[in-house]
């Protein structure tokens, strides 16, 4: 017997509360491990849902590694699924006392580079009505430097926001504003300091995040990796991990070791930075859930609204745990590092208005269409001869071509053509090796612009 509870009233979506639901039975282990799952007809009729939606439930939590599907016997629960545990975030906290060698492009004809969104299609006007509302909200203290930890209202519309798209629920309270993940990570390196723990992150991965803590003096090591992604270090430290999209290489880290590196974390006492890298734009189902869910003690983590809406907004935010709250807020009022309070005041009435659960909404149209052209370009001009994981997520491409490897010159030719495009080695601690894969960002590329670019890199490709 499995029992779900789904409301029509709730402003989560009904596919995203059997997914939680499920997820709940297997982490509470009312549904234990390699026990089979009913049909999908049938758990979609006891709950009053289409069967499509029940499927597609199903289909993302395989992909996770919850479930397993075997053809002709059904879905069971995964033998090595060991999320477990683990608290909501509800309630308050407790009181407190380029490739390579990148050359620089000027406005490029083909813009690929990674982790842009398309900037033509920031629904100005919406914002732009939110920005006046802020001017007006915010006043005269909109001058001053507002306070440390980040607007209320802003933090509780944030607290929304990652309830709808994340099933996470948390208290405002428990929300730091910050300017962005990078300034996120650089106060957690800053009020880590003391402690001397080592930073364990994949390599490639985003190089900020290694440069934030070994410039406060941390020491710094690669985790070693197999098919599934990173593996858990030996002994205490911090682990950084971008689990809903792995940053370059792409694809989620499954159910299975996403509950390794939160066993690790309790059994050492370790740290994990939990970026949610592009955790807006997945396709195909439900979210990953996020590792924060399990253990909110042990797991920082780290958002920003820079790829859903626009970078130049300068905005991000934190779940802090209780025992780094008073260090972080130390450091952001020492530092006196703020999102300007208007700006803030004016993200909050654009969450509240429902206009950014709008724009992803139509953002993940559009970056599903550009990767299918991509795809269906890459598969008629390249048939098997290449390779690219990571499709469910993001809009970015991790792109391997086999048989060639690119260096200095052959970005130095992209520049001449006007094409921005970067390698894996530009993310990675070797960035003078040649390299076997292309990161292809396809968020702020016209579409009009789409093939031509392509046909343009491919022609440089062929000649490697």
């Amino acid at each position: 017997m499995l029992s779900l509870n789904v409301s029509r009233e709730s402003p989560q979506s009904l596919q995203l509360q059997v997914v939680n639901g499920l997820r709940h039975a297997i982490d509470s282990n009312s549904l234990g491990l390699g026990e089979r799952l009913p049909p999908s007809r049938t758990l979609a009729s006891d709950i009053g849902v289409s069967r499509n939606l029940v499927t597609a439930a199903y289909e993302q939590l395989t992909s996770e590694g919850y479930l397993e599907a075997t053809v002709g016997r059904g879905t069971f629960v995964a033998s090595r699924c060991c999320i477990g545990g683990g608290d909501e975030l509800a309630g308050p906290p407790p009181p407190s006392g380029s490739g390579g060698h990148p050359t620089t492009i000027q406005k490029p004809r083909y813009d690929f580079t990674p982790g842009r969104p398309d900037l033509g299609l920031v629904p100005t006007a919406r914002w732009n009505e939110c920005l006046k509302d802020g001017f007006r909200q915010a006043g005269n203290a909109q001058w001053g430097y507002g306070p440390a930890e980040g607007d209320r209202s802003l933090r509780a519309q944030a607290a929304s926001w990652l309830h709808r798209i994340r099933g996470l629920a948390v208290h405002p309270d428990r929300l730091v504003i910050t300017s962005g993940t990078s300034e996120s990570l650089r106060l957690l390196a800053m009020a880590l300091r003391e402690r001397s723990l080592m930073f364990h992150s994949e390599n490639p991965s985003i190089p900020y995040a290694r440069k934030a803590f070994t410039s406060c003096g941390s020491e710094a090591r690669t985790m070693a990796a197999d098919s599934e992604g990173p593996i858990p270090p030996v002994g205490s430290g911090i682990a950084y991990l971008t689990p809903s999209n792995r940053f370059p290489r792409g694809g989620v880290l499954p159910a299975g070791r996403r509950g390794q590196f939160l066993d690790w974390a309790a059994v050492n006492d370790g740290l994990i930075l939990e970026d949610d890298y592009d955790a807006e734009f997945h396709y195909g189902g439900a979210p990953v859930e996020p590792m924060v869910r399990h253990d909110f003690r042990r797991v920082v983590y780290l958002g920003t609204f820079s790829k859903s809406l626009f970078p130049g907004i300068r905005i991000g935010y934190m779940i802090v745990p209780d025992g780094l709250r008073e260090a972080v807020y130390s450091m952001k009022s020492e530092l006196l590092i703020r999102s300007p309070l208007f700006l803030q005041k004016a993200l909050a009435r654009f969450l509240e208005r429902g206009y950014l659960d709008r724009h992803v909404l139509k953002m993940k149209q559009v970056y599903m269409k550009r990767r299918d052209r991509i795809a269906g370009f890459l598969n008629r001009r390249f048939t098997d001869e290449w390779e690219a994981p990571g499709l469910e997520s993001g809009f970015h491409l991790s792109v391997r071509f086999l048989g060639r490897r690119y260096d200095g010159p052959f970005f130095t030719r992209l520049a001449g053509a006007s094409i921005a495009l970067r390698g894996e080695n530009h993310y990675s601690l070797e960035q003078d090796r040649p390299t076997d894969r292309l990161v292809l960002g396809y968020g702020n590329i016209r579409d009009d612009r789409l093939e031509e670019g392509l046909e343009a890199l491919a022609g440089l490709i062929r000649r490697v």
